[in-house]
């Protein structure tokens, strides 16, 4: 666990993390963090722009208290998201590991 609050100790972290994870765990709550997270740019392309820079900084915060980015986790989230969320290529169609172009013999 990486406490980015240096005025709470760990246990008092916990208990942030657990009453986020309360607030956003709910079907209601995941939409309100869906709407947040766009609010601040978490999902935009990518700005050199401070002030834009410092918003998407808070977004990943909040995940962070959510317990899910943090240190540790990163294969976890690599997977979820690979699991989760489709291709959308020319190859979406075909199953997962089969790189081959169509009408091409292995």
């Amino acid at each position: 666990m990486n406490n980015p609050y240096p005025d709470l100790t760990d246990d008092q972290y916990r208990r942030v993390q657990y009453q986020f994870r309360n607030l956003f765990g709910t079907v209601d709550g995941r939409s309100v963090l869906i709407k947040m997270l766009c609010d601040l740019g978490f999902f935009s392309e990518i700005t050199a722009d401070p002030g834009q820079v410092a918003l998407k900084n808070y977004a990943k915060l909040i995940l962070q208290n959510c317990g899910i980015f943090e240190e540790g986790k990163e294969q976890m989230i690599v997977d979820a998201l690979f699991d989760r969320v489709p291709a959308g290529g020319p190859d979406s169609d075909k199953e997962k590991g089969d790189n081959q172009e169509e009408g091409e013999d292995a």
